[in-house]
This record gives C-alpha cells, sequence and structure tokens, in this order.
C-alpha cells in the first residue's frame, strides 16, 4: 500500500511534464513580437504556418469564410491604448484576429474573446471591429505567415498575398 503512495506523485508529475508541449517544435511555430507606436504598446502573437507547396488562397485559406489567420490558436494583439484601425476606434484590451478572405479583399476582424482554439468557437456577436482592406500580389514571396506591425500599420504577408490595416494610437491629451 505504501508503494503506491510513492509511485502516484511520481506517476502525475511525468504526465504532467509529457502534457506540457514545446511550441517552438510545432510546424507552425508560434511568433511572439511587441511593437512601440507613438507611445503605445501592441503585442502580436500568433503561429506562422509554412506554404510547404500547397495551394494557399482558395484552397487552405479559404475564400468566404472565417480563418483564424495562422495555425493552432487563433492570432491576438493585445493593445495598450485605443488605436484607430483604418480610421476606426478599437478601445485598448486584448483580441483575437481572424479574417475573411475574398479574391480581391480581406475582412479583418478583431474579437473581444481573445484566448480561442482556431476559429472553431468562433462568435461573430463578440466582435469588437471589422474592415475590410485590398489584398495585393507581391513580386516577394514569404514561405512563412508573417504579421507584423510597421510604420503604423498592421501587416500580413504569406505566399506572394499581402494586406494591411492602419494602426493610430489614440493617446489621451491632456491640458495643463
Amino acid at each position: 500500500m505504501i508503494k503506491y503512495f510513492v509511485l502516484a506523485p511520481l506517476l502525475l508529475l511525468t504526465i504532467s511534464i509529457s502534457a506540457q508541449i514545446d511550441k517552438s517544435q510545432r510546424k507552425s511555430p508560434p511568433v511572439a513580437n511587441t511593437y512601440y507606436i507613438n507611445g503605445s504598446e501592441a503585442r502580436l502573437d500568433y503561429s506562422s504556418p509554412k506554404v510547404r507547396g500547397r495551394q494557399l488562397y482558395g484552397g487552405l485559406v479559404p475564400y468566404g469564410k472565417i480563418w483564424r489567420t495562422g495555425a493552432n490558436e487563433a492570432s491576438k494583439i493585445k493593445l495598450s491604448h485605443d488605436f484607430r484601425i483604418n480610421g476606426e476606434l478599437l478601445p485598448q484590451g486584448e483580441y483575437s484576429i481572424f479574417t475573411i478572405p475574398n479574391d480581391k479583399s480581406w475582412i479583418i476582424i478583431f474579437n473581444k474573446v481573445a484566448d480561442q482554439w482556431g476559429h472553431y468557437n468562433y462568435n461573430s456577436s463578440e466582435d469588437a471591429l471589422r474592415v475590410t482592406v485590398q489584398s495585393e500580389h507581391s513580386d516577394h514571396y514569404e514561405e512563412s505567415m508573417i504579421l507584423k506591425i510597421k510604420d503604423q500599420e498592421l501587416i500580413y504577408a504569406w505566399g506572394s498575398l499581402t494586406w494591411s490595416v492602419s494602426m493610430i494610437p489614440q493617446l489621451e491629451v491632456t491640458s495643463e
């Protein structure tokens, strides 16, 4: 009987350690970057899938349907201040990023439920903001999906397609 009391904690420890997965070893590894824009902070967390010879748009990334904008968990953005996204207000907070790709334009969605696996439990009633952007073909080919912020723009690039949305922080102005 005493043997079981000694072995049980060891068994639980072994199960716990094996349950922790090294996400960097995934086929679509996680990427996390923090950007600073005029005194505001924006953090992007996403999993970066690779093309690996697959048909991307209209195939792996379906047209006209909700997409998690990456792999594994839904992509996320955390904002330290309110931002204007293509002129529309997105309050400070953490959001999942979903998209609805189409041939020439994409709907970019910021959803209030930040922690989601894929798009399986996506609920449009939790959308904080939707903006439509034009997608463009690029001469530069990206094997791995990229989300980044540069020059006050959230930029997506994968394969030979790219799109961007403007991100202007709305800092509080106090008068003295």
